[in-house]
């Protein structure tokens, strides 16, 4: 579920806010994959991805302003999705776990300035153009295949790995359909 705030000017005026290092907080991308897979959490409980545009720069510090205004960001953040939900007070939240653009950079340096799609999502990189055209995920090198944000799907997409499995299993002539779990 995403949100975007109204009227549209806001909504384009946020990535403008964006270009030029100010973080909006009002246009939160919410995921729980505990609505499919129950495994992800105790019983009865579920894990709420929540996720917003953000730019890896800041106006006022550049990233590394990142470490000291995260909390508050984040919070802003949560009070957005809280007015658009009936169930997400305090007493209903256990924990959670907070990454930056600089943090995700951090953790994985292919995520260039924060961006989880290592490329972006443009339209000249997607499907078979992504990585690069005609490649999809098998490189001019020999039994060397590229799995991951950088290929298609893309990034923040669940499942891109079995999109990539299919064809190398073809190519080493496994079945797909006769080893997958149904």
């Amino acid at each position: 579920m995403e949100f975007s705030p109204k009227p549209y000017e806001k909504f384009l005026r946020n990535f403008d806010d964006m270009e030029y290092g100010h973080v909006p907080v009002d246009m939160p991308v919410a995921c729980c994959q505990t609505t499919l897979d129950p495994s992800r959490a105790p019983e009865g409980k579920h894990t709420l991805h929540l996720f917003h545009y953000a730019p890896y720069d800041l106006a006022d510090g550049g990233a590394a302003r990142w470490d000291v205004i995260r909390e508050e960001i984040s919070d802003a953040i949560m009070e957005t999705f809280q007015r658009q939900t009936t169930n997400m007070g305090k007493d209903n939240i256990i924990g959670r776990a907070i990454e930056t653009p600089l943090d995700l950079e951090r953790r994985n340096p292919a995520m260039i300035g924060g961006d989880y799609c290592h490329l972006g999502m443009y339209l000249s990189q997607l499907m078979g153009n992504r990585y690069l055209p005609g490649w999809n995920y098998k490189t001019p090198v020999e039994k060397f295949w590229m799995c991951g944000p950088s290929c298609h799907p893309g990034g923040g997409v669940n499942g891109g790995g079995r999109a990539a499995v299919q064809p190398v299993m073809e190519e080493i002539g496994i079945d797909f359909e006769s080893v997958i779990k149904k």
